[in-house]
């Protein structure tokens, strides 16, 4: 997989976020110090790709699904919310008083897999387990 929007459609985050008029854009790939970087922006209007919510996804060759989930968890300032069930490793938390970034994880043909989304705040908590449910069986 070299994309990040496949995971996650621009109808499907705006049904869980009560957004409307949404575009998905494939941003170009990066790369970190560990693993190729695919990035999706959720867009509105003519909002920057700067400032829009983004889905992160990583293939690890070598790291165990809890490493770089809670490697994730390090850039929060307060306690994660771990969520069973969704791949091998998953959790949210908040990065600060709007965004919250919600990581999941898993073996998949070898490499470890993990997606990162950040988006806002969400009044629903439930829906952050919902989420990284789906994102953890499209793995």
């Amino acid at each position: 997989m070299t994309a990040a929007c496949p995971f996650l459609g621009a109808d499907e985050f705006a049904r869980f976020t009560g957004s409307s008029n949404i575009a998905a854009r494939e941003e170009p790939p990066e790369k970190t110090e560990t693993a190729p970087e695919y990035t999706c922006a959720y867009v509105t209007g003519d909002q920057s790709p700067e400032d829009a919510p983004k889905l992160y996804y990583f293939a690890f060759a070598a790291a165990r699904p809890d490493k770089p989930v809670f490697t994730t968890a390090e850039n929060c300032p307060g306690p994660n919310t771990p969520v069973p069930g969704a791949g091998e490793a998953a959790m949210y938390c908040d990065l600060d008083d709007y965004w919250t970034t919600l990581a999941v994880a898993k073996r998949v043909h070898g490499e470890t897999r993990m997606l990162n989304l950040h988006l806002p705040h969400l009044r629903d908590t439930a829906v952050y387990g919902q989420v990284a449910k789906l994102l953890g069986e499209r793995l």
